[in-house]
């Protein structure tokens, strides 16, 4: 069930993403950036309490999102 929701999703986005041009792409880089101030912020958290386990999972969350903007900003 989880599955497809998230492949729903992604598929959403993509849809999303052709049809609106470097608007939509625009948008959808600033919504990760957003995404990557909330995992860092929820990082920290994590650190605070000692539960390094899911702040590395975060950060390694963080990290493909980091991939992903770059994916979207790079210059071919």
């Amino acid at each position: 069930m989880k599955q497809q929701k998230l492949t729903k999703t992604s598929d959403e986005i993509i849809v999303n993403l052709r049809q609106g041009g470097k608007k939509a792409v625009q948008e959808h880089v600033r919504g990760l950036e957003q995404l990557i101030e909330h995992y860092s912020k929820e990082i920290d958290e994590y650190h605070q309490r000692d539960e390094n386990k899911k702040a590395d999972i975060l950060a390694k969350k963080k990290d493909l999102v980091a991939k992903e903007i770059e994916t979207f900003t790079s210059k071919p």
